[in-house]
């Protein structure tokens, strides 16, 4: 059983970040996997580079899309992915310099924000894009 289950709820209807979100959720759920496996050193190095990677084009993308399509509250929503960035770059400085990491508090931390995040931020943009004819309206029906 995944670590965290992908469920369709967490859509907002724009393929892009819809692809982007569900590449996160699976990236949490292997490194999950590893760590229960015993194989959590091998596959956190590798999830940490890309962790780091999707931190800085991710979100950076979803910003531009937000502020494309005009999104009143792109504020908010850019503290918030600046809130996780700089979590993540904590995580980031400290593994590079050598500080032992809790693999289970970053899992803890990871989940908590597909959790809220997704589930009230990106949420919050995807109603936005539907009333502006942007997404299927179909989507909220889910």
């Amino acid at each position: 059983m995944p670590f965290i289950k992908w469920d369709d709820k967490y859509l907002i209807g724009f393929n892009i970040i819809d692809d982007a979100q569900k590449k996160f959720v699976a990236g949490v759920n292997e490194l999950h996997d590893a760590v229960k496996a015993n194989r959590g050193n091998e596959v956190f190095i590798r999830f940490i580079y890309w962790l780091a990677d999707y931190v800085s084009k991710s979100l950076k993308h979803e910003e531009n899309i937000m502020e494309q399509h005009g999104y009143p509250d792109i504020d908010v929503h850019i503290s918030e992915h600046e809130m996780f960035t700089r979590e993540i770059n904590d995580y980031f400085f400290d593994f590079e310099t050598g500080v032992k990491l809790h693999v289970d508090e970053i899992l803890e931390f990871l989940e908590k924000w597909v959790k809220s995040h997704l589930m009230e931020f990106d949420q919050e943009f995807g109603a936005f894009l539907v009333a502006k004819g942007v997404v299927p309206r179909f989507k909220k029906l889910l």
